[in-house]
């Protein structure tokens, strides 16, 4: 068993290596949430798919859990609300936020929680990821979303924490159960 561990950092090392990146990512990217590593999940969430994901994730880790807000509200109506979400978007617009969580220098791994909003994050995330001091962390992000997948979350993740670990995205069609959701966390030990 030591020898397949070895391995497979070994082969995680040397695929990170011709990528560019460092042995400590190598060693982040096997195991995050290995050792005594603090975990944190932030989330964002409209309809409270991405919630009900995000608690579950914080219950099963013994992570702290961190809701993000945006001081404008968004619209109660479907229809109304996807057309300021995708009026945001194209502006570039960063809504502004009720709160950020506070000293994230305490963590190891940030668990980013979010819907996909038009193939992407949301622009709240987007203001988070902005301000956030992410460096040297691992974030691993997980979306819920309607039938369109995670598209090109991860990718706009990556850019806006460009000095982070970022794992793919995990899908969740809609929410998830908490089955689904521990055997996800335990593939990534």
């Amino acid at each position: 068993m030591k020898m397949r561990k070895c391995l497979a950092f070994m082969a995680a090392a040397a695929i990170c290596a011709a990528l560019g990146f460092s042995a400590e990512a190598a060693r982040a990217a096997e195991a995050p949430l290995a050792g005594d590593k603090k975990a944190l999940v932030v989330y964002f969430s409209k309809t409270g798919n991405t919630q009900g994901v995000a608690e579950t994730v914080a219950k099963l880790t013994g992570a702290e859990l961190f809701r993000l807000e945006t001081v404008e509200p968004y619209p109660d109506d479907y229809h109304t609300s996807t057309e300021v979400a995708k009026r945001q978007l194209e502006q570039n617009a960063r809504p502004a936020l009720k709160a950020v969580p506070q000293d994230l220098a305490r963590y190891d791994v940030v668990f980013l929680g979010h819907p996909v909003w038009w193939h992407t994050i949301p622009t709240p995330v987007m203001t988070f990821l902005d301000g956030a001091k992410l460096d040297g962390k691992t974030i691993i992000p997980f979306c819920t979303h309607g039938g369109g997948g995670a598209d090109e979350s991860t990718g706009a993740i990556r850019k806006l924490a460009p000095k982070s670990t970022v794992l793919e995205d995990k899908e969740f069609y809609g929410g998830a159960s908490e089955e689904e959701i521990a055997e996800w966390i335990a593939s990534l030990k």
